[in-house]
């Protein structure tokens, strides 16, 4: 429920008014896991061309663009789980993600506790925040910058999709049974 509550709190951060419909997107998931995914796909896609353009380099660029992302995997998250019982950590953390409305830095720090201590993070992971800091440290001279928001996000899906084929060719990817017909 964190989810749905944390993209709502970044719906009013941002300025991003679409952001106020993730509740619709968490009943689809309730429903339907395969409905929530398609639901959540088309929410993200949105949401994401609402957004204005930043320079990652900037502060408020960079604010605005870990509120977003942080929500968003939050509300992937929920609407996987199913879960409508808010847990301990989700109590937590949202004292944190409400003062992030005055302090937008509190939301992220929210954000940042709940991935620490919710999920699962291991040597890969950290290895893999690492790599991508130092690229957009070492290209920060060739991407900051006017118009230089297309070429940011050209450098971001580029090391996604290397991650995706990465982790595909490693085989460790669990099967779940999703899209099948009955």
């Amino acid at each position: 429920m964190i989810g749905v509550i944390s993209v709502v709190i970044a719906g009013i951060i941002t300025g991003n008014h679409v952001l106020l419909l993730a509740p619709v997107v968490y009943l689809a998931g309730l429903r339907s896991r395969d409905v929530g995914l398609v639901a959540y796909l088309i929410f993200a896609l949105y949401a994401g061309g609402r957004l204005p353009p930043t320079d990652l380099y900037t502060y408020d660029g960079l604010v605005t663009s870990l509120v977003f992302s942080g929500s968003m995997v939050l509300l992937l998250d929920d609407s996987l789980r199913g879960k409508t019982k808010p847990g301990r950590l989700e109590l937590l953390v949202l004292p944190l993600m409400l003062l992030g409305v005055l302090v937008p830095e509190a939301f992220i720090a929210g954000v940042v506790f709940y991935f620490a201590r919710g999920f699962r993070v291991d040597v890969r992971v950290a290895a893999i925040l690492v790599t991508a800091s130092a690229i957009f440290f070492l290209l920060r001279n060739y991407l900051g910058g006017l118009g230089s928001a297309p070429d940011q996000v050209a450098v971001l899906a580029g090391f996604s999709m290397f991650l995706a084929v990465l982790t595909m060719l490693r085989g460790n990817l669990k099967k779940v049974d999703s899209f099948r017909w009955k």
